[in-house]
């Protein structure tokens, strides 16, 4: 990963973190080159939440378990082994793809996760560098567990959605923000 510090940039996302707990990682999307970093951005894996749903998408789209112009159901919660993953303050989503993921529909995202299944989740992450040493020195490792170690469809669910125990830095997003 190439680094090239940009002053002004540094100094924004600096002042962006206002002096919170939390990383920021601003790299340029056509090479993945580094701009800034200010706090955790690099050095402190965490749940990565919904951006993790990039991957997601990634993952069904490769997999062809779904069409772009697919339509969900709008509703506030999906059910998995019995267990129900509301949508963001019980938000109703769904509809097309498009606004499923603008929206960030954990009932759209959560049952895709599961019909995806765990391998070819953690294998669509570990193609955007997941479970790799980090190129840039002294960065975390951004780790999602073996397929096989997930488990049942509430647990492939939940990592789908950026939960579970998928770690990752902000960093790691980005440079996959980039990639997309």
């Amino acid at each position: 990963v190439r680094t090239t510090i940009d002053p002004d940039v540094q100094r924004a996302a600096v002042q962006a973190l206002a002096g919170r707990y939390g990383g920021i990682a601003a790299v340029r999307p056509r090479t993945g080159e580094v701009l800034a970093l200010a706090g955790v951005a690099f050095s402190a894996p965490q749940p990565p939440g919904s951006v993790f749903k990039i991957v997601t998408l990634t993952a069904a789209l490769e997999a062809h378990t779904l069409r772009r112009n697919e339509t969900f159901p709008v509703q506030t919660a999906a059910t998995l082994e019995g267990i129900e993953l509301e949508n963001a303050n019980g938000e109703s989503c769904g509809g097309s793809l498009i606004n499923s993921f603008a929206h960030s529909c954990n009932s759209v995202f959560a049952p895709m996760g599961a019909e995806l299944g765990a391998e070819k989740l953690v294998a669509a992450a570990e193609r955007f560098g997941f479970n790799e040493d980090p190129r840039l020195q002294g960065a975390a490792r951004s780790t999602i567990p073996a397929a096989s170690e997930i488990g049942d469809d509430l647990a492939v669910g939940s990592t789908a959605i950026g939960q579970g125990k998928v770690l990752t830095t902000p960093l790691q997003m980005a440079l996959i923000a980039a990639a997309i």
